[in-house]
């Protein structure tokens, strides 16, 4: 024993004196200033920016889909930084700041005449898993927070590589699906996949594809029991035996889990029955309207009652759901 305790002393020892050794090179503010300018230029580069591919896309593909009328801004430099501060960092006069700038513009003030309910986003980030908290703007007074929401969660994603605030016309579900996400519907979308250098569709993959959906939505706390349990009916039973003792979270947990579950089959029915119809569309929108971009694409495309609206994109190689495309008949 005396042994063992002068080798955790020596030990000790010998930890006090690395660290006596450490020197810590911390940036000065100068450097940290241009660090922070050099990441905002760099953003201004960053082609899965809605700025980069919106109006190239949208020119082709408005003539087979609707496209939400949608406005982009850049936030100045000196704005961008004081509203991705800490939280109680954040004063009234840097609220105040932010709604000026939306405000004032004259984009935003000619989209407010038309509609009063907005889809709001990062220049690459939506932050869809607090639908209700982030991206749905139903109420002007709630901008700064729904932004706020947005920016912090871009950076806990890394998603954060942009200066733009896009706002959005928001389209109303006309289907009433159930909801995920605190409050996204669950409505059919076709993620297709497509080369502008070769000029064709690759493939397309279910936005809602079953397998990843239920292993996102499983509840952490059945998760290995769920992982037994597969039968539906038995897992509702369950669900039953559990809520009383769950908290919100889970609860709400639960709830968006028997949602997708209680959708799934239609939307895979409707996928699967349109998904050629949807791709094929794509190709010809670009065939007939030639786009500027380069390289693959991931473009989505999301069906609301009768109507098809072309509402996202990302570069192919980022995108999620490329290990679930499939190809398409032509």
């Amino acid at each position: 024993m005396t042994n063992l305790l002068a080798n955790v002393e020596k030990e000790k020892g010998g930890l006090k004196d690395l660290m006596k050794g450490l020197k810590l090179n911390l940036p000065t503010e100068e450097e940290m200033a241009k660090m922070a300018r050099e990441h905002y230029e760099n953003n201004r580069l960053n082609p899965n920016n809605f700025s980069f591919w919106f109006n190239p896309m949208s020119n082709a593909l408005k003539a087979e889909f609707k496209v939400p009328k949608s406005l982009v801004m850049e936030y100045p430099f000196e704005l961008r930084e004081k509203i991705r501060q800490d939280r109680h960092a954040i004063t009234p006069e840097i609220v105040k700041e932010l709604e000026q700038f939306v405000f004032q513009n004259e984009e935003v003030k000619a989209l407010n005449k038309q509609t009063q309910h907005f889809f709001i986003k990062t220049g690459v980030f939506s932050n869809k898993f607090d639908f209700d908290g982030s991206c749905n703007l139903q109420d002007w007074g709630n901008l700064f927070e729904q932004i706020y929401s947005l920016e912090y969660m871009a950076m806990t994603y890394s998603a954060n590589h942009t200066n733009e605030l896009v706002i959005r016309e928001f389209i109303a579900d006309v289907e009433n699906r159930k909801t995920i996400y605190n409050g996204m519907p669950l409505r059919t979308e076709f993620r297709v996949f497509y080369d502008f250098d070769e000029g064709k569709v690759l493939g397309v993959a279910n936005y809602w594809h079953p397998e990843e959906m239920i292993k996102a939505l499983t509840p952490y706390s059945v998760r290995s029991i769920f992982a037994e349990i597969t039968d539906i009916e038995e897992q509702r039973k369950l669900k039953k035996q559990l809520m009383a003792k769950l908290n919100n979270y889970d609860k709400q947990s639960f709830e968006e889990y028997f949602a997708y579950l209680d959708t799934k089959d239609f939307i895979v029915q409707e996928y699967d029955a349109m998904k050629a119809i949807v791709a094929s569309k794509v190709a010809k929108a670009f065939k007939e309207k030639k786009c500027p971009l380069k390289g693959q694409w991931s473009i989505d495309i999301m069906k609301n009652g009768n109507d098809f609206y072309f509402i996202d994109a990302a570069i192919m190689s980022q995108s999620a759901l490329v290990n679930r495309m499939e190809a398409v008949e032509k």
